[in-house]
């Protein structure tokens, strides 16, 4: 699925990159933008197509293969937070 990354700060920025990998916790995404270990940033991504974008904040965790990076769902809304587990459970029974 292709998502959106916002960042603020002294170097705000944009930019599109895709989740290899979705789980509960957060997603792998690559290629990474040029973003850092511990770094904080704003995703966007529709879960299905069509559906209203899911707009949660994430947090870098670690570095994957060359220009792929783990990110930690830090803080989801609630009105995001019920089609993130709809789309979950069925992802993962799948």
């Amino acid at each position: 699925m292709s998502v959106t990354c916002k960042w603020e700060g002294n170097h705000e920025g944009q930019f599109r990159t895709k989740s290899f990998d979705i789980f509960r916790g957060g997603m792998l995404m690559g290629p990474s933008g040029g973003l850092n270990v511990g770094q904080g940033v704003e995703l966007e991504f529709e879960l299905t197509t069509g559906s209203p974008p899911l707009k949660p904040h994430a947090k870098v965790l670690r570095r994957e293969k060359p220009g792929q990076i783990a990110a930690e769902l830090t803080s989801i809304s609630t009105k995001d937070r019920d089609p993130f587990r709809v789309y979950f459970f069925g992802y993962v029974r799948n």
